[in-house]
């Protein structure tokens, strides 16, 4: 089954940390988030993508909407992506975790930094796009939409990068 959640602001809203957190009741139970059209939701702090850890919730998706994060990005691999513009404007060095699952679409417009912590080979999301700012690749970094380079740098030197087309 399906289960639905939606979020839906006037205009913005201001969040210490965000964590979209998801739990099936039965198996293979999928979990769409949506955040209204033109909302955006601003996280001071960290945005957490993860499940339960239960073996009931099958995906969940992220979709409509911005999340703009000045803390850390942690997935796990129920997160499946989605349509949602995730924008990293922390202007310090923020790292991502989480060695499965995938971000929606990211856009690093920083003065910092955006890079895996201690011990992290692993990123996904749909579309990449660093405007600004420094981005480090993880050992296998996957892109299953677009990925540009308009400013900013972006720093792979070891592993690979995937090209992963989602399947709709």
């Amino acid at each position: 089954s399906i289960l639905n959640v939606t979020i839906d602001v006037n205009t913005s809203i201001n969040l210490n940390h965000l964590k979209i957190y998801g739990q099936g009741a039965t198996a293979n139970e999928r979990l769409l988030v949506a955040i209204g059209v033109g909302d955006t939701l601003n996280v001071a702090g960290n945005f957490e993508m993860v499940s339960a850890g239960s073996d009931t919730l099958n995906t969940f998706n992220l979709n409509l909407g911005t999340i703009d994060v000045k803390g850390n990005l942690i997935s796990d691999l129920y997160a499946r992506g989605g349509t949602t513009l995730i924008k990293i404007t922390g202007n310090t060095a923020q790292k991502y975790s989480g060695n499965a699952g995938w971000f929606p679409d990211i856009e690093l417009n920083t003065t910092g930094s955006f890079e895996p912590d201690v011990g992290v080979v692993y990123f996904g999301c749909g579309n990449l796009t660093v405007t600004n700012g420094s981005f480090t690749s993880p050992t296998d970094l996957y892109i299953r939409k677009s990925f540009v380079v308009s400013g900013g740098t972006f720093l792979h030197n070891n592993g690979r990068v995937y090209f992963e087309p989602e399947i709709q």
